[in-house]
């Protein structure tokens, strides 16, 4: 599993490239014996940059990942010749289990994968990245498209202008992804859901845009009800997002070495490697196998142990910090003695 950093700025085209291109790379790691010689100006600057590189995120390559990026490549190539909407993928799962990280890491992979095929051409943006407002409407979901493409149409405008200008955008620029988050904004027990599902529908057959959605638990959302569900059923391969199990010893392994990912990427002046890996089961306990609460613990414990000087993550601060309410419950659920005891 590999670390990657990234800034998270990807609902305009300028945003989605410096994404692309403005990782914030971890620093060189300095160790105990160095720290303190570097000098006052020196350690801050060092403090500095290890509290941006926290900050700004850390993405682990996940079977997850990597099972949309392998189907959706799949589909870029099948959808191809298409003369009406073609097939996709939608991404569904509880909060935290890494589904907008991995829309992400798709977009990512597939426009580098592009860029590496075809010659550059600034006009060509392959990848167009939306999240669905509640309640989202054909309007709502036109002005986001348009506003990737950073084209702002007046408030007045009405919706066949809208749909004109997102459908021109999205042909002009031979867009080929189109990614859309929080899917579960739009439901088919209502018109303005009904009719926003009709206008993503209507993009697809007009373009050669891949889809791929991503939400939470859409089963429940109504996305699958009535006629309409029963067409996106049709057209769509469900790939669920789950918590990593614990149930099996490759289960286990798997998440341990999630553990260890995130242990790699951490530039704490004191801190022994091998130490977050033996706080797996315990680890696995706190989150519930939630890779967003993992994330999280990992990233807020790293940021105390800088601001305090210790430089070093220890359970015993792992039990200070404080975890999302998901993760509380999933630990207060946790049946196994094994990993109670932990």
């Amino acid at each position: 599993m590999t670390p990657e950093v990234h800034l998270h700025n990807h609902h305009t085209v300028h945003g989605w490239r410096a994404f692309l291109e403005g990782a914030v790379p971890a620093p060189d790691a300095v160790g105990a014996q160095d720290y303190p010689s570097l000098g006052h100006d020196a350690r801050r600057r060092y403090d500095d940059q290890r509290l941006q590189h926290l900050s700004a995120g850390t993405t682990i390559k996940t079977p997850l990942i990597d099972r949309i990026i392998k189907e959706t490549r799949i589909l870029l190539v099948a959808n191809r010749q298409n003369t009406g909407a073609g097939q996709g993928i939608i991404v569904s799962g509880p909060p935290t289990t890494g589904k907008t990280t991995a829309l992400l890491a798709l977009g990512a992979a597939t426009e580098h994968h592009i860029r590496q095929r075809e010659p550059l051409d600034l006009d060509h943006i392959p990848v167009l990245f939306v999240s669905l407002p509640p309640g989202a409407s054909p309007k709502s979901i036109s002005r986001a498209i348009t506003a990737f493409y950073g084209i702002h149409p007046p408030n007045r405008a009405a919706f066949p202008e809208l749909s004109a200008a997102a459908l021109g955008l999205m042909q002009t620029h031979r867009t080929q992804l189109l990614i859309v988050d929080e899917i579960h904004n739009l439901s088919h027990a209502h018109r303005v859901g009904a009719e926003a599902s009709d206008f993503l529908k209507y993009l697809a057959e007009r373009t050669q845009a891949t889809m791929v959605y991503a939400g939470v638990e859409v089963e429940n959302a109504g996305l699958f009800d009535g006629l309409r569900g029963r067409q996106l059923a049709g057209r769509f391969t469900l790939i669920p997002a789950a918590p990593f199990s614990y149930a099996t010893e490759k289960h286990r392994n798997d998440w341990t070495s999630l553990v260890e990912a995130f242990e790699a990427h951490l530039r704490l002046v004191n801190h022994k490697t091998g130490t977050l890996p033996r706080l797996s089961s315990y680890l696995y306990t706190r989150t519930g196998g939630h890779i967003g609460s993992l994330a999280h613990l990992v990233k807020k414990a790293a940021i105390s142990a800088i601001l305090d000087c210790t430089e070093r993550i220890t359970k015993d601060l792992l039990e200070t910090i404080q975890i999302d309410i998901a993760a509380q419950h999933a630990e207060a659920n946790t049946a196994s003695p094994i990993l109670r005891s932990a």
